[in-house]
């Protein structure tokens, strides 16, 4: 390494470093008023006086700043859960059962249908699923 590449680099070092703590201070300046706000938008948003103190920051090193401060968003986890994925390469089916109703008029009838374990509808005998049971 020679003595201009050597000085070079430590130029560039301190000069990151002046660079990263005015990068945090500015974000932290801007999460006081928007906690929640990701750092894709706070680039957009910070760009303007970063230009102005001369600081020239792409998108990764600008992540790596917040990663180096903690101050990357954790993920929230979604307010409803992920019930079903309908985006499989699995066989559906029709619904056999859909639109059949048994006929329950009495009492004796529905204990009588709720001890059985399978069920006519439309000429198919179906199973009855273990949840009915």
């Amino acid at each position: 390494m020679t003595r201009q590449n050597y000085y070079a680099r430590r130029k560039l070092r301190r000069r990151r470093a002046v660079d990263g703590e005015l990068v945090a201070q500015l974000v932290q300046r801007e999460r006081c008023l928007q906690p929640r706000l990701g750092a894709r938008k706070l680039r957009v948003l910070l760009r303007d006086p970063l230009a102005e103190a001369g600081v020239r920051l792409g998108r990764d090193r600008f992540f790596e700043v917040l990663r180096e401060h903690g101050l990357l968003l954790a993920r929230r986890r979604s307010e409803r859960p992920q019930t079903t994925n309908s985006y499989h390469s699995l066989p559906v089916f029709r619904n056999l059962v859909k639109g059949c109703q048994p006929n329950l008029a009495d009492s004796s009838r529905s204990k009588l249908f709720s001890s059985r374990k399978w069920l006519k509808c439309r000429g198919a005998i179906l199973k009855k699923p273990r949840k009915w049971l």
